[in-house]
């Protein structure tokens, strides 16, 4: 329909987000409690189309993805870089990010494949005791037949992957259709002032 009447690809963005919002099963939408947040406003996108996705797909060069890191990790990267956001504002994200972590547990979760590079395993984060029961938050969750965690070793050598992290939600097939509900939709962070989505070639 966006294609037919020629709308904005800021408007078929913002269509498929309230579209992925009425999947809730009539459930209240979490994260509006958090519209007030420093959050960029594009990440109340995300949110929405991440919730109704089937399949996430990461990659992630630097850092723990959102939906795997505990508490204390959370709270450690978001700090950063010092001094930008004061503490009740981390807060706020922080637990922000834990609830984004509910949808893993859902009746129904997506599943989530996530291929992480080596350095954000050697990375302390936190000091030793953050770091210690963040890597035991991953073994736990790949206990999780919704859970797929991979690691690109060092050895690996030159890759795609080197500059960015990126997201791709792929969403469930419409009944009665061969087609998803909506096109697959890929993030890209290229650097923290670049952000971008963008849909894969069909």
């Amino acid at each position: 329909m966006c294609e037919l009447y020629t709308a904005s690809p800021e408007d078929c963005d913002e269509l498929l987000a309230l579209a992925a919002e009425t999947r809730t099963n009539g459930a209240s939408a979490w994260w509006h409690d958090y519209t007030n947040t420093s959050l960029p406003s594009w990440f109340g996108l995300f949110v929405r189309l991440e919730a109704s996705a089937e399949r996430i797909r990461q990659y992630e060069p630097e850092s723990i993805p959102g939906l795997l890191q505990t508490h204390e990790y959370a709270r450690e990267v978001t700090r950063v870089p010092q001094g930008l956001i004061d503490e009740q504002e981390v807060d706020r994200q922080v637990d922000f990010r834990i609830e984004r972590q509910r949808l893993l547990t859902d009746p129904r979760p997506p599943h989530l494949s996530v291929v992480l590079s080596e350095a954000v395993l050697r990375r302390t984060v936190g000091g030793p005791a953050v770091m210690a029961a963040q890597l035991q938050r991953l073994l736990d969750a790949t206990r999780s037949p919704s859970v797929t965690l991979r690691i690109l070793p060092f050895a690996a050598g030159v890759h795609g992957g080197m500059t960015s992290a990126f997201t791709v939600l792929e969403f469930p097939t419409m009944p009665g259709t061969s087609g998803p509900l909506e096109p697959p939709l890929v993030y890209v962070t290229a650097s923290p002032a670049l952000s971008t989505w963008t849909s894969p070639p069909r």
